[in-house]
């Protein structure tokens, strides 16, 4: 058994990894990043079908189809608890495109969450971006002093990376968002934050000496809290399948009851829009 990230897997060839082996199955678990975290977040994921489906035919050497090249044949299974199913943010059968699966049999399990309840809030006041911020810095501060007196566990998701840099070291556009008390309980998991950072975050947070933890979507695979209340989004996620997941970190215990909350202005889809901007395959990114 192989355990490999894609970007280790469309590194090499698949010879250098298993030698002369066959292939009797590949696995992608978390199968709704394929396409999800495939956009921008880690492209190796959006061209890891291709790859794949490589695998399964002959090769090419010198512009002719090489029928002594290594063919293999081999199953595919796929894994996911957080991709949408049906309508317009179809991750299901994205994902199945993307990965090239050829009439694939679809295990459909319960996916409701009972725990989990919405607190979502919405302000419709024509405000200008810098009076958005302040007011959602407010609205954040106020939670997280409540969340905190109340010694409940909270886990923040921004946007992107800077926002949540920006958060966590107070920058100008966040002063005050917490004070000197507060700050030794909140830790920081974002994908360009250092390792020891975020290792040293997880571990304190999963012990429960810091309450509160500022967050990108980096915070998710491998990582299973039991006692997360407060899911809160600062902005809209980038897409459904990434909301579902993110809110789906609250309240793993089945002894406790969850809460996801937003407080969204109209200045929000600003966020949504530099997210889909950030996502989009550029020209680089094709073969040729």
């Amino acid at each position: 058994i192989l355990y490999l990230s894609p970007e280790v897997l469309l590194s090499y060839s698949i010879e250098k990894l298993i030698g002369s082996r066959d292939i009797s199955t590949i696995i992608v678990d978390e199968a709704h990043i394929v396409t999800t975290w495939g956009q921008g977040f880690r492209p190796d994921y959006w061209y890891l079908g291709t790859y794949i489906e490589k695998l399964r035919r002959f090769r090419y050497k010198n512009g002719k189809l090489d029928l002594t090249s290594k063919k293999y044949n081999f199953p595919i299974c796929t894994f996911t608890a957080t991709a949408v199913f049906g309508g317009k943010d179809d991750g299901v059968n994205e994902m199945a495109e993307s990965l090239y699966l050829r009439d694939p049999i679809k295990f459909i399990g319960k996916v409701k969450r009972s725990d989990i309840s919405f607190d979502i809030n919405v302000n419709t006041e024509e405000l200008n971006a810098t009076e958005t911020i302040v007011r959602k810095t407010q609205d954040l501060k106020e939670r997280i002093k409540t969340w905190q007196k109340n010694d409940e566990k909270s886990l923040i998701y921004f946007p992107y990376n800077t926002t949540a840099v920006q958060a966590y070291r107070m920058d100008e556009m966040f002063t005050g968002l917490f004070d000197e008390e507060n700050r030794g309980k909140i830790g920081i998991y974002t994908g360009q934050i250092s390792k020891s950072i975020k290792k040293d975050s997880a571990i304190k947070y999963k012990s429960g000496e810091i309450k509160t933890m500022f967050a990108t979507k980096a915070f998710g695979m491998g990582i299973d809290i039991k006692d997360i209340k407060h899911v809160y989004h600062y902005a809209e996620a980038g897409n459904l399948n990434d909301y579902v997941q993110e809110i789906g970190r609250a309240a793993r215990d089945e002894n406790m009851l969850g809460i996801a909350h937003m407080d969204y202005y109209l200045k929000d889809r600003n966020y949504a829009k530099i997210l889909f901007g950030m996502s989009a395959i550029r020209d680089f990114h094709v073969e040729s």
